[in-house]
């Protein structure tokens, strides 16, 4: 103790501790069975060596290392331990349920002087972290983290790091979180503290799924409402390489997020979509999406008339109905690899059984199709129903853009539809379809396909070149290649893919009049009917199929035809019965005038 004035006391006590007990108020922390030779040296801090006690039920080793200087102590406590996950959670008093499970092994370090902070270092081995790529990892996996905590002054600057995977730093002014500002950064960049208060979200990944988020989000967040993700989420902008959502796949995704008024307002800029979407706070609310360009993958290579028709899964067959939101939908340009599709706007409600949809209206390559609809059900277990119109101009262009044989063409052409199918929107085919079918074609021509042209399947239509050399007859001196008509017309009924005609399917035209009535099973690949032919006539029709099928580009029916000749022209009419496969029917004189 200096006896002058103005000189420092020097202070340096020796102790030691054998099952002592340490609490500390805040944090609450409570050390037993601590053992230590120990000195506290006024000028440089608290130091010991091969300290040991127990902590939150497990056993550490510390050591203690004063680094200070007269007039600036300094002491370093460096711990080495583990700590259960729950456990760690409880003395946190965070009550939520969370993606971890397992021990923490961690080294802390703590430094104690004017400039005071602590770290932590992990390698996480022994916990599972069940979260999606890239971020979950089994139990044996090590995977380093870090964090970082001032303790000097009111404010608190927190540092964290996840392996390559991503960082954070956030400062909280006199302690407040929720009046922070921070930034997360998804890679190996370094985050930046920003200027605006909240947290921003930038950087790169190489996956997500919006599914497998959605679905942790709901387990581990709660049902907690984006409004109150918006007391912390500032804005967001990310690269993603490829993401993942409700069936659909995004390349290069630029991802972009912002705070507008009650709700986020999300822009994306991928390989396959463009465009922009509002997500009110209220889930209630509808998203109001609007995107200037979709692409789909490009439309298989055209199918030969010999080819059987490809039938594939379902591709939402894993989405449910369900847990889709409210969404007001419009689409600028859909393109199906580089040829465009149309305009696309509809509207999306969920109901009690799934989702209802309204006010559609989708442009399909010249055909256009209007009306309501649904899907409801389960994953793996849903149906669909569309109720409305599908109608055009020339049916000859809808056909070669979808790359069939153009053999029917007209002024316009309308259908009325109304009924369901198994599976999503998107399965919808004429061999799962049930309902009705109101048909019109009005001032056309059935044509013979020529050129390479030929090689395309006719789409609702029999090749009417082999039902002539059938019939061995030959009435080019009437028709020519082609057959004109003024309508087209009829109505069918259908369950699970065969259909009934209601209504004869009947053409009206300047050399002729046909009906055909019957059976058409587009399940298993076969025809019965009858048709009646008003002469004169001339080369094959097809009717029947064609105005069931081919306005319905997509998905509707394969119908007939059959179309004769000129041997009994003077007659008032001739009966024919149409029976066997599809593409290969047998024709039958019933009788032979009328």
């Amino acid at each position: 103790m200096p006896l002058v004035k103005g000189e420092e006391p020097k202070v340096v006590v020796d102790f030691n501790t054998q099952a002592a007990r340490l609490k500390i108020a805040n944090p609450a922390l409570e050390l037993t069975q601590l053992k230590g030779d120990f000195r506290f040296d006024l000028d440089k801090g608290l130091s010991a060596q091969n300290v040991g006690a127990q902590a939150f039920g497990r056993p550490l080793n510390a050591q203690i290392f004063a680094e200070g200087q007269p007039g600036n102590p300094l002491t370093r406590l460096a711990v080495k331990s583990q700590i259960p996950v729950d456990t760690l959670a409880q003395w946190l008093k965070y009550d939520a349920a969370l993606p971890a499970s397992g021990e923490i092994p961690y080294n802390l370090q703590v430094w104690l002087g004017k400039e005071s902070r602590l770290s932590v270092d992990s390698d996480l081995k022994g916990v599972a972290i069940s979260l999606p790529a890239p971020f979950g990892k089994d139990a044996a996996e090590p995977r380093q983290a870090s964090f970082e905590l001032g303790l000097s002054g009111p404010d608190r600057l927190a540092r964290a790091r996840y392996a390559a995977l991503a960082n954070v730093v956030y400062l909280a002014p006199n302690g407040q979180v929720d009046s922070g500002r921070g930034e997360l950064q998804l890679g190996s960049e370094p985050a930046q503290l920003p200027t605006e208060k909240g947290l921003r979200v930038r950087g790169a990944l190489d996956q997500l799924d919006v599914s497998a988020w959605k679905s942790h989000g709901e387990r581990y967040a709660g049902n907690q409402s984006s409004g109150s993700a918006g007391q912390w989420l500032s804005s967001a902008n990310v690269r993603i390489g490829q993401l993942t959502g409700i069936g659909t796949t995004l390349d290069n995704a630029q991802v972009s997020l912002r705070r507008a008024g009650s709700a986020w307002a999300v822009a994306v800029d991928s390989q396959q979509v463009t465009g922009q979407a509002m997500l009110p706070d209220d889930r209630r609310q509808p998203m109001d999406v609007r995107l200037q360009a979709v692409r789909l993958p490009p439309p298989a290579p055209p199918v030969t008339n010999d080819a059987p028709e490809p039938d594939t899964p379902d591709p939402l067959a894993s989405v449910d109905p369900r847990g889709l939101p409210p969404v007001n939908l419009r689409i600028d340009q859909l393109y199906q690899g580089d040829e465009p599709v149309g305009a696309w706007s509809l509207k999306m409600r969920p109901s009690t059984t799934g989702l209802a949809l309204s006010d559609i209206d989708l442009g399909l390559k010249g055909l256009r199709l209007q009306g309501k609809g649904s899907w409801e059900g389960t994953p793996g277990n849903s149906t669909s129903a569309f109720a409305g119109t599908l109608s055009g101009k020339n049916l000859g262009d809808v056909l070669k853009a979808w790359k069939f044989a153009p053999s029917v063409t007209s002024d316009s052409f309308n259908v009325d539809v109304d009924g369901r199918w198994p599976g999503s929107p998107a399965w919808v085919s004429p061999k799962r379809y049930s309902g009705s079918m109101d048909a019109e074609l009005k001032h056309g021509q059935f044509v013979e396909v020529e050129g390479g042209a030929q090689a395309l399947r006719v789409f609702g239509l029999l090749n009417f070149n082999a039902i002539g050399r059938r019939l061995r007859l030959d009435f080019s001196d009437l028709l020519g290649k082609g057959l004109s008509y003024d309508q087209v017309k009829g109505r069918l009924v259908a369950s699970n893919g065969v259909y009934v005609t209601r209504k004869p399917i009947a053409l009206t035209g300047p050399s002729s009049n046909l009906e055909l009535d019957g059976t058409l099973d587009m399940a298993a690949d076969r025809i019965d009917a009858h048709l009646q032919v008003a002469l004169p006539l001339s080369t094959n029709l097809p009717i029947a199929a064609l105005l069931v099928g081919a306005p319905a580009v997509g998905g509707a029916l394969f119908l007939v035809d059959k179309l004769l000749g000129d041997k009994v022209a003077k007659f008032a009419s001739v009966n024919y019965s149409v029976q066997g496969p599809l593409k290969d029917p047998k024709l039958s004189l019933q009788k032979p005038f009328r």
